[in-house]
């Protein structure tokens, strides 16, 4: 319960999310990562998340 004089911490989120890191030499993870910040400085934040998770997905199947 909250209540007067009572803090809650609150777990926000890191925005943006952080894209995972890229496979050295693996030009799909170096694509991914290029156009998840190209859409992140767009403003485009549901394509730049699109990206991070299709970059995550080719991390788990390709490496």
């Amino acid at each position: 319960m909250s209540g007067p004089g009572r803090q809650v911490a609150a777990i926000l989120p890191q925005f943006p999310p952080s894209a995972p890191e890229p496979v050295p030499g693996c030009t799909d993870c170096a694509r991914y990562l290029e156009l998840a910040k190209s859409a992140n400085q767009g403003g485009d934040f549901s394509a730049a998340t699109d990206l991070r998770v299709l970059m995550a997905r080719h991390r788990r199947e390709a490496h």
